[in-house]
């Protein structure tokens, strides 16, 4: 008997361990947050870059072949943490609006784009 004490006591400690590891694991990385664009002007918004600040170039359109119409909005997730630049063009790729050192947080950045 009591060797089954022992027993079930060392596999609830056993279980105990790997169940605090597994939240000390979820602790650890870069935290997240999202930035949405809200568009409140007349205009299309065709292109949208988002860079971290320190890059020297814009890297990739982010909206792909979706367009944010006039009244809607656009979210991208899962941006890490820091500071970013952002462009805004037209589907003509004229410039809309542009940011910069703009600081994303865990609880994100909304972008409001007016006339």
């Amino acid at each position: 008997m009591r060797r089954n004490s022992i027993t079930t006591l060392a596999q609830c400690l056993v279980l105990g361990l790997v169940l605090a590891g597994m939240g000390c694991e979820q602790d650890k990385g870069p935290d997240y947050g999202w930035v949405t664009v809200d568009n409140y002007s007349s205009q299309t918004i065709g292109y949208l870059y988002l860079s971290p600040a320190s890059y020297s170039s814009w890297g990739t359109d982010q909206l792909g072949s979706s367009m944010i119409y006039p009244g809607d909005s656009f979210t991208l997730t899962s941006v890490e943490v820091g500071y970013y630049d952002l462009l805004v063009e037209d589907p003509d790729h004229y410039l809309l609006a542009d940011g910069y050192g703009l600081y994303v947080g865990p609880g994100g950045l909304t972008y409001t784009l007016t006339d």
